[in-house]
């Protein structure tokens, strides 16, 4: 399977989480194909799929107030307009990120996620 298919296959796991409800979000990720190719895949590649798919990002933004964790990346909606990427809690090492598209935002949001689900734990995402 190609890097291309594997984002579609990505940016839709939240809305295959909420209508399946049993299966966890590690294990749709790990189905995906993205551990065997996680360092080919970065943000660029995301905003390109989500443009075509911009509804999705309603989802994203569902999964990150619906999570239930004492820590963990998020995205919310700051106003009409904004959003911020950020970690909770606050750390100095992973400071919150403003963004005025939410595509981008989205995309950053989805990267550090899939990333920290990937590792089994949450570590710092360094952007390259």
């Amino acid at each position: 399977m190609e890097a291309k298919d594997i984002i579609e296959w990505i940016i839709n796991i939240p809305c295959e989480y909420y209508a399946l409800k049993n299966i966890s979000f590690y294990t749709l990720l790990k189905n995906t194909g993205y551990f065997k190719i996680n360092y080919e895949i970065d943000e660029a590649d995301i905003v390109e799929a989500l443009r075509n798919r911009p509804e999705i990002v309603q989802y994203w933004i569902q999964w990150s107030e619906d999570k239930r964790t004492d820590s963990g990346w998020y995205i919310e909606v700051v106003n009409s307009g904004r959003y911020t990427v950020g970690y909770y809690p606050a750390n100095r090492n992973k400071k919150p990120k403003n963004y005025s598209d939410k595509i981008e935002a989205c995309a950053a949001f989805i990267k550090r996620e899939i990333h920290s689900i990937k590792n089994g734990s949450i570590i710092q995402y360094t952007e390259h």
